[in-house]
């Protein structure tokens, strides 16, 4: 997989996130074996080992990010998150985007912001909140961003009848003053930390 890609730094973060994950799966179920990664229709990866393990991978810049959720009793059945780091760019960049694919109350969230940095800022939050969405539904593009809003201080969806989508969290967290990354799953509760490279 690592090989596909053109840029050495890319190939990089892809073998990095494959050993989080296997770090993940250690630390949260004590599985060790050999992981064997399939696929839903959309592309999302998903192992069947072991079972009520749902995860999801996201890398951008100097961060590699693994989110997932699992339920050791065995007793929920098709849990599902998603995960998106971005670094912040120039707002100059971001406008017409934000114009084109953000609900009215997301261009008011950032256009309401007092400075271009404050706008990038805040347009990253919610396009990682929405990316996390997609990535959580494991639909792709086939369901596309202006098709719903998220609320970011609720942590919530709303699709565009503005109709509340039940038992779905968001939340989002910057990293340092460069990054952004958002969290979807049906957990109420996330928690997040930092493992350096050398602890892997």
């Amino acid at each position: 997989r690592a090989e596909r890609y053109r840029c050495q730094e890319d190939a990089g973060r892809c073998i990095l996130a494959e050993v989080l994950l296997r770090f993940c799966l250690k630390e949260a179920c004590g599985y060790s074996e050999q992981i064997v990664t399939q696929y839903h229709e959309h592309g999302k990866p998903f192992i069947k080992k072991p079972e009520n393990f749902a995860y999801n991978i996201s890398h951008s810049g100097d961060w590699v990010l693994v989110a997932y959720t699992y339920d050791a009793s065995g007793t929920v059945k098709d849990a599902k998150v998603g995960v998106d780091v971005e670094k912040i760019r120039k707002f100059t960049n971001c406008e017409k985007l934000t114009i084109r694919f953000f609900a009215e109350e997301e261009q008011e969230y950032i256009f309401s912001a007092k400075s271009d940095a404050e706008k990038a800022a805040r347009f990253t939050q919610i396009w990682t909140l929405k990316e996390s969405y997609l990535k959580y539904l494991g639909c792709g593009l086939s369901e596309s961003l202006e098709s719903f809003a998220v609320d970011v201080a609720a942590g919530q969806i709303r699709d565009v009848s503005g109709k509340l989508v039940e038992d779905v969290r968001v939340r989002s967290f910057a990293l340092g003053e460069e990054y952004y990354f958002s969290v979807c799953s049906n957990e109420q509760d996330i928690t997040t930390r930092v493992i350096p490279v050398q602890a892997l």
